[in-house]
Parts: C-alpha cells; structure tokens; sequence
C-alpha cells in the first residue's frame, strides 16, 4: 500500500524520498553513505569526446520512532536535514541533531 504524504509538487525536482521499513538508524546512515560515495566516484558521459561531470548527493535521514511518530514530522525532520546537508557543503549525509558526514577534510579557521 502507498500512502502520499505531502503533494508531490511541494518536493523539488532534485529531491527523492525513500523509505527503508525496520531499518536501525545506523543502517540507515551506513546505506545512505555508500549511495553517497558510490555516486560520486562514477561521472556522468556528456559527449563521445569523453566531456564528463560529476555528480554528488546531499542525503538527510529521519529515523521512526527517534525524529517522529507520523509521517508528516519525519518528512520534515528529513527535509531538514537534507537542507543541513546542502548548507554544509554538499555531497554528505545529515541527520537530525548531528553534523553532516562527508569524506571531505575540515576546514581550518
């Protein structure tokens, strides 16, 4: 069964929700985090010449019963942190409460 949580024209064109039923929080990050570097180490082909980008993802994660109890509260609390992952520099994944986790070195001040 499908339940529509919030009008599909209310998320973005580049944002994509999915939902991993009975899934630990850790295992949540640890999937979300292997999408993230796999997508990154492979270049999307633009011409034959070998022109190519890349391409990386910015993932937030909300966990049931942890971040909310409805699905409303957790596509928000999800929302969120997609938008602490995209503030901090893109290409990591974030969760409520926590810094966003990339493979890049930290800035020093």
């Amino acid at each position: 069964e499908v339940e529509v949580l919030r009008d599909p024209q209310e998320i973005g064109g580049d944002e994509l929700l999915v939902l991993l039923p009975e899934t630990k929080r850790e295992d949540a990050l640890s999937l979300a985090d292997r999408l993230r570097r796999r997508v990154s180490e492979v270049p999307i082909e633009l011409d034959e010449e070998g022109t190519s980008i890349g391409v990386s993802l910015s993932i937030g994660i909300a966990n049931f019963p942890r971040d909310g109890r409805d699905g409303e509260l957790l596509l928000n609390k999800a929302d969120t942190a997609l938008y602490q992952s995209k503030r901090g520099g893109r290409d990591s994944v974030s969760m409520p409460g926590s810094s966003p986790q990339t493979d890049r070195e930290p800035e020093e001040s």
